[in-house]
C-alpha cells in the first residue's frame, strides 16, 4: 500500500513539474499590431471635400468627385530580427460604390516590398498576404489609395485601423 501511495505521489510530482514547465515556457510569438484610423496621414488635402475629420472612432474623409488620394499609416513595428509579418490588414468603410480603395502599398521604411490592386468598397476588413514572413527592420508603412468617381453619390471613406500580424520567423 505504501508503495502505491509513493508511486501516486511521484506521478503527481511529475505532472506538477511538467505543468509548470509548460506554463513558464515562451509561447510562439504572434500578435496583430494595429494603429487607429485617426493616425492616417492624407497626402493630398486639396482633393478632400470640406475638411478631414479625426474622430474618436476613425479618420473620416470625403473626396472631391473625380479625384484620388493616398492615406499613409505607420504601423507599430517590432525591430526584432526574429520577428516579421506575413499579413497586413485594413479596416474601413466607404459610403457608396462610387468611393473605393484601389491600391495598397506596403513599405519597409523607404522600400516598397509589395503592391496590391483591387476594388474594395463597403464595410470592409481586408487582409492581404505578403507571400512570406517579411522582416520590417526600418518600420512598416501601409499606403492606401482611395478614389472618388464622378456620380452624384457619397465619396466618403472612414478608416478605422491598419496593421500587421507579427510572428516569429
Amino acid at each position: 500500500m505504501k508503495k502505491l501511495v509513493r508511486n501516486h505521489r511521484f506521478l503527481l510530482f511529475v505532472a506538477l513539474v511538467l505543468t509548470g514547465v509548460l506554463a513558464l515556457s515562451c509561447p510562439a510569438h504572434a500578435a496583430w499590431h494595429m494603429t487607429h484610423g485617426t493616425s492616417g496621414h492624407v497626402e493630398r488635402e486639396a482633393n478632400v471635400e470640406n475638411v478631414i475629420h479625426y474622430l474618436g472612432w476613425g479618420l473620416d474623409i470625403s473626396q472631391k468627385p473625380g479625384t484620388s488620394n493616398w492615406v499613409h499609416y505607420a504601423v507599430p513595428t517590432l525591430g526584432d530580427k526574429k520577428v516579421g509579418a506575413q499579413y497586413v490588414r485594413l479596416i474601413f468603410r466607404t459610403y457608396s460604390a462610387d468611393a473605393w480603395v484601389s491600391d495598397v502599398h506596403v513599405y519597409n521604411g523607404p522600400t516598397k516590398i509589395k503592391e496590391f490592386k483591387g476594388s474594395w468598397s463597403g464595410n470592409k476588413t481586408v487582409t492581404l498576404n505578403l507571400g512570406s514572413v517579411t522582416r520590417f527592420n526600418q518600420g512598416l508603412g501601409i499606403s492606401v489609395k482611395i478614389n472618388a468617381g464622378v456620380e452624384m453619390m457619397s465619396h466618403r471613406v472612414i478608416f478605422f485601423g491598419a496593421g500587421a500580424d507579427f510572428v516569429d520567423q
